[in-house]
């Protein structure tokens, strides 16, 4: 008997058989040299390659193997690691993340059906999704690739709720011990709505009320660079390495993941617009000491670099739209550099993004506030309603 299936629900289908766990204890038996084929990413290689799916195994030798090598760290390792500690697995997977759309290659490969599956079987609760923002992003795009005819086979689509605010956890009460100290707490406790009131008068000011601490984005240290050297990284293929003139006495050296979105000409003596106050991280060896921020296409395909306003200078400070004075207040510069632990730069950005006008914009509270300098308003190219990071 054969079976006629297209490609697309092919792909579908061993999303789906990942997800339930189908491959498990399946063995397949290839008909041509009799050899056995077992485990979900080998089991679904060969039928791909069956298919003549190649694209979703890599496109050269090198992405091959690393299509292989994620695909398995994904079925296996990264299942263990959320087995054992789900909260330090997901920080890891979204520090992975961060400058990444797909896992394996710069396209959408069997790697990226397998990780996606295991993310399926773990689900992603609220905490996770506010905590997690990269490994929202990819699910979300991942999830559309594969079930577009999602209906037919099972799969769900995970909602997912960007506009929630941050709600940083309340400090743990500690329980009074019993005695005249706890007499003296409650004593003490009965005098302390009057302060509070006072307290919550000065607040009420509007002119005076602050951000959240976790959502304040005066806390970003965004500024407009001229990149004026660009080269391919030694060991990375997907990255370029480029030097940005960011008014300062030196160059900074910044690791880019744009190889397959523009060329090294499309990117040099360009003006770009950076967040610069996140720790240094090396890149496959090389410290990146900055962040070129672009907004990326729904569907993944398109990434465009912001654009500065006409005459601005590199090292001019960014600033969103009625939070400057968190930037240039004496007491609300910018952090110096955003602790990790924090999460300042991952709270805030699921709520950027690009509006219908092609501007570089924040939304919190259901309020859009435009990115801009003193010479105007950061914009793209071409992609609306773009997520920036």
């Amino acid at each position: 008997m054969t079976l006629l299936i297209s490609k697309k629900d092919l792909t579908v289908r061993i999303a789906r058989a990942f997800a339930d766990k189908k491959f498990a204890n399946f063995k397949l038996v290839d008909a041509i040299d009799g050899q056995q084929i077992v485990g979900s990413f080998a089991i679904s290689q060969h039928l791909l390659k069956a298919a003549s799916l190649n694209e979703l195994l890599g496109k050269t030798e090198e992405e091959q193997v690393s299509v292989f090598q994620w695909g398995l760290d994904s079925a296996k390792t990264w299942k263990q690691k959320f087995e054992s500690d789900r909260t330090a697995a997901f920080s890891e997977l979204n520090t992975v993340l961060e400058q990444k759309v797909f896992v394996a290659t710069n396209q959408f490969t069997l790697a990226d059906i397998a990780l996606y599956s295991t993310l399926y079987n773990v689900a992603l609760l609220p905490q996770d999704r506010k905590e997690n923002p990269n490994v929202v992003r990819y699910f979300d795009l991942i999830q559309h690739l594969v079930a577009e005819k999602a209906e037919s086979v099972g799969l769900e689509i995970t909602e997912f709720d960007l506009d929630v605010p941050f709600v940083p956890k309340a400090a743990p009460v500690k329980e009074a011990k019993p005695g005249k100290a706890e007499n003296k707490k409650e004593d003490k406790k009965e005098k302390a709505p009057a302060k509070e009131s006072k307290k919550d008068e000065k607040k009420g000011d509007p002119k005076k009320e602050a951000a959240p601490a976790g959502l304040n984005p005066g806390r970003l240290d965004i500024r407009v660079g001229k990149i004026t050297s660009v080269e391919r990284h030694p060991d990375a293929e997907s990255l370029y390495v480029e030097q940005v003139d960011l008014g300062e006495d030196q160059p900074r050296t910044v690791v880019s993941g744009l190889v397959k979105y523009m060329t090294e000409a499309d990117l040099n003596g360009k003006s770009v617009v950076l967040l610069c106050n996140l720790k240094p991280a090396k890149m496959r060896g090389i410290e990146s000491q900055a962040m070129v921020l672009c907004a990326t296409s729904k569907d993944g395909n398109t990434v465009e670099c912001l654009i500065p306003p006409a005459g601005a200078k590199p090292g001019d400070k960014c600033f969103f739209d009625g939070y400057q004075g968190d930037c240039f207040l004496t007491k609300g510069e910018p952090d110096e550099q955003l602790k990790p632990k924090q999460k300042v730069w991952e709270n805030l950005q699921p709520n950027l993004i690009t509006n219908q006008k092609l501007q570089a914009s924040i939304v919190l509270d259901g309020k859009e506030a435009l990115l801009k300098s003193k010479s105007g308003i950061v914009t793209v190219k071409s992609v609306k309603g773009a997520p920036i990071k």
